[in-house]
């Protein structure tokens, strides 16, 4: 995995500074040098460097070049000595959940912490947790957990352990007292409903992943919101979950395209391989099909990565700002504090491609008209 890839670079850095007995104010490697001494990318060898600025071990100042602030015995004991980061494999391998920017936040707020992935599935991860839990409880020093898109199970498995954690998504029904921090899961349906109708869809596909998670049902709850304020009935929406395999999302896209017929439709997609697959139905129908938008709800990308070719939703805050958030809930659970609030949800922002991304907040909105019904109907 990238992250933990990254992680283990920074490790053989530090590592590197002791080992030549480098003091603060001496000069340190630059990219390119660094990406020599590991024998990888500059683009890894620099994600390596940001991370120890960020843990204050090296600062970097503007056509000078690096230089060692701290040695990395001095730098401030984190209020965790350890972090478990347990992230669902089948997202984790779809949708690349974790973005290296979270980390390298969660690393700037927990300086010295070690973080530790652990992949889980669905089946057997309760007995994986099991063991973790009875591990940190046991360790001499504070131990946290983040959880990413994890089954039920596990999300009580920490909820009863009492250690520090953070729910990086949605609790389940009946998971209380864990602090989670999501996505503004109704912006999201909103942003996204409201740009199809402004471009004139009048009928509404939403796919959802086979496995749908609590973040889902807000989404579809205001989705039907939405559509009601808007004059819209049941009819006009359609529901979907489908796995992550291109051929069948494809399959399914033709067959619910030709059901609409010739009304301009617009599918909301929760994940980027679901509208990839939409993507390819659309390709076997032709230049002849009637009008059909993809948006994405989720989309994860790193700094400097190319955006999708849909429109989509994303925080207005940056991968490292959430994950400085995600640190701070930790520690203050690790010195006694209760993070108030306990549930906090990141504002959106709607991206349409282009040339150019650019974005756009939606606030202000007039729907379009209704479909007229037929004289006498109703």
């Amino acid at each position: 995995m990238q992250i933990a890839r990254i992680l283990d670079l920074a490790n053989r850095l530090e590592a590197d500074i002791q080992s030549r007995r480098l003091r603060p104010g001496d000069p340190y490697l630059g990219t390119e040098q660094t990406a020599r001494l590991l024998g990888v990318s500059s683009a890894l060898a620099n994600r390596a460097l940001q991370l120890l600025v960020k843990r204050g071990i090296l600062h970097r100042r503007q056509r000078r070049g690096t230089f060692i602030a701290k040695l990395p015995d001095q730098v401030r004991s984190a209020p965790l000595g350890r972090v478990h980061v347990l992230v669902h494999r089948d997202y984790m391998v779809s949708e690349g959940v974790l973005v290296d920017g979270v980390v390298v936040g969660m690393e700037g707020e927990l300086t010295g912490a070690q973080m530790v992935f652990n992949f889980i599935s669905t089946e057997g991860s309760q007995e994986i947790v099991h063991r973790l839990v009875a591990e940190a409880l046991q360790s001499p020093e504070p131990e946290g957990f983040v959880l990413v898109r994890c089954p039920l199970g596990v999300q009580r498995l920490i909820q009863s352990s009492g250690l520090p954690a953070v729910i990086h998504g949605h609790p389940y029904p009946s998971v209380r007292g864990i602090p989670s921090l999501d996505w503004d899961q109704r912006e999201t349906a909103e942003l996204l409903v409201r740009y199809f109708l402004h471009k004139g869809c009048t009928r509404l596909v939403v796919l959802f992943r086979q496995q749908v998670l609590p973040g889902d049902h807000i989404v579809l709850d205001h989705i039907h919101r939405v559509l009601i304020e808007a004059g819209f009935g049941l009819g006009d929406l359609v529901v979907r979950c489908l796995p992550h395999e291109e051929p069948c999302v494809a399959e399914e896209t033709v067959r619910l395209v030709e059901m609409g017929g010739d009304r301009p439709t617009g599918f909301f997609c929760r994940s980027e391989p679901l509208a990839n697959g939409v993507a390819a139905g659309l390709a076997r129908l032709g230049p002849d099909a009637p009008q059909v938008l993809i948006g994405v709800g989720s989309i994860y990308r790193k700094p400097g990565q190319q955006q999708p070719p849909y429109v989509h939703t994303r925080p207005i805050l940056s991968p490292i700002e959430i994950g400085h958030r995600i640190g701070r809930l930790l520690a203050m659970q690790a010195q006694g504090q209760r993070p108030e609030p306990l549930y906090e949800t990141l504002h959106m922002e709607l991206v349409e491609p282009g040339p150019e991304v650019q974005t756009e907040r939606i606030t202000r909105w007039e729907p379009p008209h209704p479909p007229q019904q037929e004289p006498g109907a109703g």
